[in-house]
C-alpha cells in the first residue's frame, strides 16, 4: 500500500506489447497479459476507437477494468519512473526533466514553456520578458516529459482534456525554488507552462528596485498614511508582484497586523498572514471577513469587480491601508477603472490616495554586437520604470460622474507627475537602455 492506494506489480515485459509513450497517451495501467489477451485499469472508460486502436497495436483481446483515478496515477508512476528495470527510457527523461529546470534556474528564467506541435516539440524559456527557444533533443517523447513534470506537480496523469495546476519544490544550487505548473489541453497535446519562483535571488527590498529616487520619495510617502487605497497597474509580468511584496515588507512591523489576499501566493513572506483565494472563495467574500479580524494593512491580489472595490475603498475610509493591484496601463486610468467597475466616485474621492504603474525593460549588455551571457540579444537582466500619481486635494475634485481622464493627466502633471515615457527617456539618456526596447514596452501611440 502507498498512502492508501494498493500497489499493483507490473511486468516490465509488457513495454515490448504496450509502448510507454501509448500508456501515458491514454493514461493506461497494464495490469496482465499473454499471447491472446492484454487486461489494462483506466480511470475513464475509454471509447471504441481506442479499444480499435489498441488491438490493432497488439494484436490481442484487449480487457479493461476501471480503477479510481489515484490508483492510477500512483501505480503509473511508480512503474514509470521509480521502479528498477532493464529499460533506461525513464531514467533518461527524469534526468532530462532535471536538467532542464535546473538550466531555467541558472540562466534565471520567470517561466518554462514545453509546447507540442504537429510533427516536433519545443521547449522556451522567458528570459528578461523574452521567450528564448532551446533545442529538443531526439529521441525523447514529449509525452513522456509532459507526464514527468505532471508528476513532479503532483496531478494526475490520465486527465488531460481539462486544465490542470500543480505546485513542486526542488533543490537547485543550494537555493529552494517552487515551480508551478498549468497544464491546458491544446491541439497536438497538452501544453505546459511552469512559473518559476526563486525567492532567494528575490529581493523584497523597495531600495533595491532600482526606482527613480522622485519615485522612490512618493512611495514612501504614500505607505507612511495611516488610511487610503494605493493602486498599481502594469501588464503581466510587469513586476507588479515584486513592488506590492517590498512595499509589505517596508510596512511590516510586530506593531502592525498584515493580511493578503492573494490567487495565487507566489512568495511566502514571514510575519505577514497570506490567504490563498481559491475554489469557492472570491476576493470580495474573503474581505467582508477579513475586515471583522481587525487588520492594519490589506493586500488584495487584484481588483476584478465592483463588490471586491467597493469593499476596498470602505476598508480605505475606515481605518485600513489597502495595496491592490489592477490591469491598466497607465496609473490614471486606475480612476477610470473604477468608474467602469460601477464604483461611486464619491467612494473613489474619500478612499483613493495613490496611484503607481509601471514596467520591466530591458537593460543593455556591456558586450558590443551580442555575447553568450546576453543569448546574442545586446540585453542584459531588467529594471524597472514607474510613474506615480499622488491623489492631492486639486486631483480629487476632478473624481465625478464625468470624469475626464485628460484634464486628470494635465493636473497630475502640474502636482508632479511623470508619466511612464519621460522615466523612459531619462534611462535612455543615461544609456542603460534604448529606444528599441522602450517602443517594445511601452505604447505610444
Amino acid at each position: 500500500m502507498q498512502n492508501g492506494v494498493k500497489i499493483v506489480k507490473i511486468n516490465p515485459a509488457v513495454l515490448q506489447v504496450l509502448p510507454t509513450e501509448i500508456i501515458i497517451k491514454y493514461g493506461l495501467l497494464p495490469l496482465a497479459f499473454d499471447e491472446n489477451t492484454l487486461t489494462v485499469a483506466v480511470g475513464e472508460a475509454l471509447d471504441w476507437q481506442v479499444l480499435d486502436d489498441l488491438r490493432q497495436l497488439t494484436g490481442k483481446r484487449i480487457i479493461v477494468k476501471q480503477l479510481p483515478t489515484d490508483e492510477i496515477s500512483i501505480n503509473l508512476n511508480r512503474f514509470l519512473f521509480n521502479h528498477d528495470k532493464e529499460e533506461v527510457v525513464a531514467n533518461s527523461i527524469i534526468s532530462f526533466v532535471d536538467k532542464i529546470l535546473v538550466k531555467a534556474v541558472k540562466e534565471k528564467a520567470s517561466d518554462l514553456h514545453f509546447e507540442a506541435e504537429e510533427n516536433a516539440w519545443r521547449i522556451r524559456l522567458r528570459i528578461d520578458g523574452i521567450l528564448i527557444e532551446l533545442v529538443a533533443p531526439p529521441g525523447i517523447s514529449y509525452l513522456e516529459v509532459v507526464s514527468r513534470l505532471k508528476i513532479l506537480a503532483g496531478l494526475d496523469i490520465s486527465k488531460k482534456k481539462e486544465p490542470l495546476e500543480g505546485r513542486f519544490r526542488r533543490k537547485i544550487a543550494n537555493s529552494i525554488v517552487d515551480f508551478r505548473l498549468v497544464a491546458i489541453p491544446a491541439l497536438y497535446g497538452e501544453k505546459i507552462v511552469i512559473r518559476i519562483l526563486d525567492k532567494e535571488r528575490m529581493s523584497f527590498d523597495l531600495n533595491q528596485l532600482g526606482l527613480a529616487e522622485v519615485n522612490l520619495v512618493k512611495i514612501t510617502k504614500l505607505l507612511a498614511r495611516p488610511q487610503g487605497l494605493i493602486l498599481i497597474s502594469g501588464p503581466t509580468g510587469s513586476g507588479k508582484t515584486t513592488t506590492i511584496y517590498s512595499m509589505l515588507q517596508h510596512l511590516k512591523s510586530s506593531e502592525k497586523s498584515l493580511t493578503t489576499l492573494e490567487d495565487p501566493i507566489e512568495y511566502t513572506l514571514s510575519g505577514i498572514t497570506q490567504i490563498s483565494i481559491e475554489g469557492k472563495l472570491t476576493f470580495g467574500g474573503v474581505l467582508k471577513s477579513l475586515l471583522r479580524q481587525d487588520p492594519d494593512i490589506i493586500m488584495i491580489g487584484e481588483i476584478r469587480d465592483q463588490e471586491t472595490a467597493q469593499i476596498a475603498l470602505r476598508a480605505a475610509t475606515t481605518g485600513h491601508l489597502v495595496l491592490a493591484s489592477i490591469h491598466t496601463t497607465t496609473a490614471p486610468q486606475g480612476v477610470s477603472r473604477l468608474i467602469d467597475l460601477g464604483v461611486e466616485p464619491y467612494l473613489i474621492r474619500s478612499g483613493l490616495v495613490g496611484l503607481l504603474c509601471q514596467r520591466l525593460v530591458r537593460k543593455k549588455c556591456a558586450c558590443i554586437a551580442g555575447c553568450t551571457h546576453c543569448n546574442l540579444s545586446g540585453y542584459r537582466g531588467r529594471t524597472i520604470i514607474q510613474e506615480v500619481v499622488e491623489v492631492t486635494p486639486r486631483l480629487v475634485q476632478l473624481i465625478h460622474e464625468q470624469f475626464d481622464e485628460q484634464q486628470f493627466i494635465r493636473t497630475a502633471s502640474q502636482e508632479g507627475y511623470r508619466p511612464l515615457m519621460l522615466e523612459a527617456e531619462r534611462l535612455c539618456a543615461e544609456g542603460i537602455t534604448d529606444q528599441q526596447e522602450i517602443a517594445r514596452v511601452i505604447y505610444s501611440p
